[in-house]
């Protein structure tokens, strides 16, 4: 199977695999048409994406074996043949975004994946306290080349670096300060959420789970929840949904949700989510039609900034 490398636009987005490919292996293949330049020294093939735009999967089989092409459409063409981004926020914009939910002093928690990233994104002057229910309190940002201590790993065993006045401790400890309510914000990623703000988000049934981890225990017992994640998954499917359909991690329970589309906000009367936030060039409009739950859209929707 190929690896994804990089993935560019606007121009015929190219997409860089690595790929076991033969030596002169000939361009024929069944399925999309595509064209593709073989490299006999590094095994990179070059592939000129033809469905911009389109549905996420192509397969792709011919003589040099068979590709599964799992390509996320940055762009599309508009009517006028001009391209137009159709993912508005980056990962990092996510993060900065979720990074204004922080305050001076707080106690928070980073889930595995995309909320790391928020550790980059603390303001200055502003001291607030990450844990990882691993055991450290007083996670800094993600360490230079020159600054990587293999000893010192967040919850997800990336490498991490530790703030002055930084502590470490076991796992009893660690949930004793979750579970106690000694936190205060969690910021986490999700699979699933429904309208009613539960979540799904530590295993698909009939894949390989290594274990629930702490995110039950994050949602329960922290004061308040943000979500960061796509707004869709890669088949392009939402993931608000009216009900969850994977196993749930906690049951009304999420506050916040920043989507690469927007940001809604849990209304604890209604128990609906309120569109609050749109990100740059997104419609109202269009964050309903990628949204199988009902949202509630009243005033006019402010831009993430």
């Amino acid at each position: 199977m190929p690896v994804l490398l990089h993935k560019h636009g606007p121009r015929d987005a190219l997409v860089i695999f690595i790929t076991r490919l033969k030596p002169n292996c000939p361009d024929r293949f069944t399925g999309s048409r595509i064209d593709r330049h073989d490299s006999t020294v590094t095994g990179i093939a070059i592939i000129k994406q033809q469905w911009m735009g389109t549905q996420f999967g192509h397969d792709i089989g011919g003589s040099c074996g068979h590709l599964r092409i799992v390509v996320p459409p940055l762009y599309a063409r508009d009517a006028d043949g001009r391209y137009t981004r159709t993912m508005p926020l980056t990962r990092d914009d996510i993060a900065r975004r979720a990074a204004c939910e922080l305050q001076d002093g707080f106690y928070v928690n980073l889930g595995i994946g995309m909320p790391t990233l928020v550790a980059n994104h603390v303001p200055d002057g502003m001291t607030v306290w990450l844990q990882s229910e691993n055991g450290l309190l007083g996670m800094g940002p993600f360490p230079t080349d020159d600054a990587v201590d293999a000893d010192l790993i967040n919850a997800g065993k990336q490498t991490v670096t530790a703030d002055l006045g930084a502590s470490f401790f076991g796992s009893h400890e660690s949930f004793a300060m979750i579970r106690g309510g000694h936190i205060d914000l969690a910021i986490l990623g999700a699979m699933e959420l429904s309208e009613e703000g539960d979540i799904a988000n530590w295993m698909i049934p009939g894949k390989l789970v290594k274990g629930m981890g702490g995110a039950m225990d994050l949602v329960a017992g922290v004061r308040r929840v943000v979500v960061m994640m796509d707004h869709c998954n890669k088949r392009g499917e939402p993931k608000l949904l009216p009900a969850c359909t994977l196993p749930l991690t906690g049951v009304r329970c999420i506050d916040m949700v920043i989507t690469d589309l927007c940001v809604l906000e849990m209304d604890p009367q209604r128990q609906r989510f309120v569109l609050t936030e749109l990100a740059p060039d997104v419609t109202a409009e269009e964050v309903l039609d990628k949204t199988s739950a009902e949202i509630i859209v009243e005033s006019e929707p402010t831009t993430v900034s």
